[in-house]
């Protein structure tokens, strides 16, 4: 095609996606691969190879020129796959394509009729744990690739890289790539399948992405659980701790983290440029419940709240669940918590929300660590 034709090649997209991607992403949903933070036995139980052989099948079978590809398992590391298209002409460009295959645990229940280990079809979406957390990556970007080199339309070397711990850190990431470094060479535009657009109207550029830290609070007060008719009011309870070490760190009512450390100066191009989300539909993009609504602010200061501050997520506990819980005061509260750092705070010197801990009385001796994760990191402004 000398004059591209886009509607033809959208049309071909589109005719792969139903013809072939569907069914293996279908089969790659079935594989229940957890991340490693997940699944204690994942170097063991063969899941990791399974998924990733079902994605390299499919990747093979699309017969494109220049193909190369290398699967890497080195032990006590999660796999990893490299993939290199040479160019149809010669240049010396390449575009780093980047996705990853482990999957977020499954979080039941699901809705009626879907199970996150199942592949469902339903209203022209598919259903199914991993699909479009991180699976479709590997399929878009072979894609991208193989319609041009059908339709006859040139393009440069392209690299793609999948990894297996992303939903854990990517502590495997900096190894692979530096033992790839060579291989990949200079790269010139970096596409990563792993970001989000809030529509399907405009282009969307990922410029900054905020860093994670996390950690388990611990908050132990008795050595067997105790009736609360008996210890309540003696024993202090775990939780009631719990959350007075958190609004060390949190605003309660505001949602405000507390610790100067975390936060970070906005730069003025950044500030400039969210004047634009004044035309986006930002706060509906979540799922709000009946009566609820978004923090206060416009969607300029939500951005700015969901972009660039830092903010504390619980995302796990231990509790037990309400219609088995007893009347007893817990030996034991522990929270999960993640804590999203601004693109210009460093994860790796994160702060430690609980400096003052060891500090309390002898009646409570709460354990808390922090691992870093993520980085964070922001584009440099464009003169």
């Amino acid at each position: 095609m000398s004059d591209c034709d886009w509607t033809v090649i959208q049309k071909a997209v589109g005719a792969e996606w139903d013809a072939s991607i569907i069914p293996a992403l279908s089969a790659y949903i079935e594989v229940p691969n957890q991340s490693p933070d997940f699944d204690p036995h994942w170097a063991t139980n063969g899941l990791m190879e399974k998924a990733f052989h079902i994605l390299i099948d499919w990747v093979k079978g699309q017969n494109l020129l220049g193909f190369s590809y290398e699967f890497m398992e080195v032990e006590g590391r999660t796999p990893f796959l490299l993939v290199e298209i040479a160019g149809t002409e010669r240049t010396n460009n390449t575009v780093l394509m980047y996705g990853h295959m482990d999957k977020q645990p499954p979080l039941r229940p699901w809705a009626e009729g879907l199970d996150p280990h199942k592949a469902v079809m339903r209203d022209g979406k598919l259903y199914g744990r991993g699909a479009a957390d991180d699976g479709y990556a590997i399929f878009s970007a072979i894609t991208s690739v193989s319609v041009l080199q059908r339709h006859g339309i040139p393009h440069g070397r392209v690299v793609v890289v999948i990894e297996a711990c992303e939903e854990s850190g990517s502590f495997d990431l900096d190894y692979y790539m530096a033992q790839c470094k060579e291989r990949i060479g200079n790269v010139d535009l970096i596409v990563c399948l792993d970001s989000g657009s809030l529509n399907y109207d405009q282009l969307w550029l990922t410029t900054s992405l905020r860093g994670v830290t996390g950690g388990v609070l611990n908050v132990q007060t008795l050595t067997e659980a105790m009736h609360s008719g008996v210890a309540g009011g003696v024993v202090p309870d775990t939780f009631r701790i719990a959350r007075e070490l958190l609004d060390r760190v949190e605003d309660s009512k505001t949602g405000t983290v507390l610790l100067p450390e975390a936060h970070c100066e906005i730069p003025d191009h950044v500030a400039k440029s969210m004047v634009s989300m004044k035309s986006v539909p930002f706060k509906q993009q979540f799922a709000m419940a009946d009566g609820v609504s978004a923090e206060p602010g416009d969607n300029v200061e939500l951005a700015l709240r969901n972009f660039w501050k830092p903010s504390l997520t619980v995302t796990g506990a231990n509790l037990p669940e309400p219609q088995i819980a007893g009347n007893v005061i817990r030996t034991l509260t522990s929270l999960k918590l993640s804590l999203r750092l601004p693109p210009l705070v460093d994860s790796g010197k994160a702060p430690r929300p609980w400096p003052s801990c060891s500090r309390r009385t002898r009646r409570t001796a709460p354990r808390f660590g922090l691992s870093p994760r993520c980085p964070a990191t922001a584009a440099r402004p464009q003169s």
